[in-house]
């Protein structure tokens, strides 16, 4: 933030902890609350507080630090959190998909090289929320967890179709629908290399070089196939009733899910 000018002033002691204030360098009366935006000054709180525990090798956590941050922010956030964890450990609870995404991609550039493991807290409907489970949720998973899930729920399908569970139509029809996120996300991770990434700023003209020389006259026909058998299973289309279609069995998702696997073992 170059165009302020602002110092970390101690304000006093209390128990042995010295406390600091963020204020502006130039002699103005008016407070830095008052001149600059919240995001702003969220920015340069961070930047005070990663400044007064430097030479510290203690764990951090914080929670959501970039709430109320544009999207530059975010981005130069989440690159120097990331350099702080090759230092030592820091723990962020957040609730941005996007800003874990960004996480992610800068703990695993080889500069920076650390571990980034994923833990998710959910709500479950009247059960309230405090729910755990390893791994990102749902929509920060990239294929291959997601495939993983699939698998997983597939038991659970089989399950309810052997006991004709009355929830069968319901769970069967879900799992489709993520089976069609799973090939939008294959599409831009696997085909495209993710070259092209929805919110990121920039296009990795690499990644497509990559990317273009893996694309084959066939991917076309597969995606094709797999997006439009996914897409006729969800809810959301009235069928005519003469038609009278049939729910797909725990068999016919299995070897759907299948030939999505292979497709994107295709593309490695």
């Amino acid at each position: 933030m170059h165009y302020l000018e602002v110092e970390l002033a101690p304000v006093g002691v209390r128990k042995g902890t010295l406390y600091h204030q963020i204020r502006l360098a130039a002699k103005q009366p008016a407070p830095l609350r008052e001149i600059v935006s919240e995001g702003e000054f969220r920015a340069l709180a961070l930047a005070a507080f990663l400044a007064e525990v430097g030479g510290s090798a203690s764990g951090i956590l914080f929670d959501d630090p970039v709430s109320s941050l544009d999207h530059t922010w975010r981005e130069r956030i989440a690159q120097r959190l990331a350099q702080e964890a090759k230092g030592r450990q820091v723990i962020v609870f957040t609730h941005d998909i996007v800003f874990h995404n960004l996480l992610r991609d800068w703990c695993g550039k080889p500069a920076i090289g650390v571990a980034f493991a994923e833990r998710s807290i959910e709500r479950r409907g009247g059960a309230g929320a405090g729910f755990c489970s390893d791994g990102p949720p749902w929509r920060a998973m990239r294929t291959g967890p997601r495939i993983s899930a699939l698998k997983q729920r597939l038991v659970v399908l089989k399950k309810s179709y052997k006991e004709g569970a009355a929830t069968y139509e319901l769970e069967v029809r879900d799992w489709y629908g993520c089976l069609r996120e799973a090939w939008e996300r294959a599409i831009e991770e696997c085909l495209l290399n993710e070259a092209v990434v929805r919110y990121q700023g920039s296009i990795s003209t690499n990644r497509l070089k990559v990317a273009l020389a893996k694309i084959k006259p066939d991917d076309f026909p597969a995606i094709e196939l797999g997006m439009s058998r996914a897409s006729g299973e969800i809810r959301g289309h009235d069928d005519a009733e003469a038609l009278n279609p049939q729910l797909p069995t725990p068999t016919d998702a299995e070897q759907d899910l299948a030939a999505f696997e292979k497709w994107v073992a295709s593309k490695r």
